[in-house]
């Protein structure tokens, strides 16, 4: 067989097809939805950033197949360069070690998201018995690049900086573990996080901002991965559908988008996370190109049948708020998106960074 495509290659092979669906690129920024309370996971979004080269920022659609490798054995680690730096320098390791469990990280120093999950990376371990947990984090980028950035001067990036030194920083300028992992899914976003086990299998896989209670759940053996892949599977059907829907609402059937929309909330009218999911995923692929006002309220009418079954859920709620806003209805979104913030759990860090974007808007006329 011919080697696997590189990932830039297979990357914008991928943007060609889906050109139509998407209209265009998410600028830099925003990398995880908040609106699916059913995933433990955020939903995946496109963005591209010019660096040398186009690189993806954030996950193209449709989500990753990330069924394939979970509960497998995680691939060993196949690390072109491994460097010292700080506290978080390890030995270097290609087969994991049972009993442990350990975080692979994906990044990049160039990539705004991967530096402000650095943080959220490095401090993993601390919530646990010292050598409980080892967090591996790994570039595609040649290692001086890595290391030109952990001595970086920029205000904005010395926190990620340093953060970054907690890890066991690794360079992987031939994408060999990229292949192994992100390429075994379907993945091309960064950041993105697998954990392995202690029977060294892949029990997760997801965003670092997601990672929290997973991460807990298998360090205390109480993890349920059959749960999770289940909910993954479910999620990704949604997701397909939905593509289908906008693709036609982009195009010249609009109507028949809104009636399949119409049909598809009345199916999942039972079903508040699947109902919450139709809704997040109008806004996500809203950021791509317009949608038709018609579609939206319909979005907005399976949110709030969502909500009439768990009126307390800070995720569709804030689901809701992106809507409202997108309706240009800001009074009611900034009162949905407080609620949400009252409300907490999940990440609500992002919850009040779009209440306050909102209130930024409604005072700049």
């Amino acid at each position: 067989m011919p080697p696997a495509l590189p990932i830039i290659v297979r990357t914008l092979l991928h943007l060609a097809i889906l050109a139509p669906v998407l209209g265009g690129c998410r600028p830099a920024g925003e990398s995880v939805a908040r609106g699916s309370p059913t995933t433990g996971t955020a939903p995946g979004r496109v963005s591209g950033q010019i660096h040398g080269e186009l690189r993806i920022v954030d996950s193209l659609y449709p989500l990753a197949a990330y069924c394939r490798l979970l509960g497998r054995p995680a691939p060993p680690l196949d690390i072109s360069h491994w460097l010292p730096a700080g506290d978080g320098g390890c030995t270097p390791f290609g087969a994991f070690a049972p009993g442990r469990v350990y975080v692979v990280a994906f990044w990049a120093s160039w990539c705004p998201r991967c530096r402000e999950a650095l943080p959220l990376l490095a401090a993993a371990p601390r919530r646990f018995p010292a050598g409980a947990v080892t967090v591996v984090a790994v570039s595609h980028e040649e290692p001086g690049d890595v290391t030109k950035f952990l001595t970086t001067t920029k205000a904005t990036a010395r926190d990620a900086a340093d953060a970054a030194t907690d890890c066991c920083l690794a360079a992987d300028p031939d994408e060999s573990v990229h292949r192994d992992y992100l390429e075994a899914v379907d993945e091309t976003g960064i950041p993105t996080v697998f954990i392995v086990g202690p029977q060294g299998l892949i029990e997760w896989i997801g965003h670092p901002v997601d990672m929290e209670a997973p991460l807990a759940d298998v360090v205390a053996g109480r993890w349920d991965r059959e749960s999770f892949v289940a909910r993954r599977r479910k999620v990704e059907t949604v997701r397909a559908r939905m593509a289908a829907i906008v693709e036609r609402a982009g195009g010249a059937d609009a109507a028949r988008a809104l009636k399949d929309l119409r049909d598809f909330a009345a199916e999942r009218r039972d079903d508040a996370a699947d109902l919450n999911e139709i809704g997040w995923l109008v806004v996500e692929f809203a950021e791509g190109k317009p949608l038709p006002a018609e579609l939206v309220m319909q979005a907005v009418s399976a949110v709030i049948r969502s909500l009439a079954i768990a009126p307390d859920d800070a995720n569709t709620l804030d689901t809701l708020a992106h809507l409202q806003a997108m309706q240009g209805r800001l009074d009611e979104a900034i009162a949905t998106q407080t609620r949400a913030v009252e409300l907490g759990g999940g990440p609500t860090g992002r919850f009040a960074d779009f209440l306050h974007e909102l209130e930024s808007r409604r005072a700049t006329p």
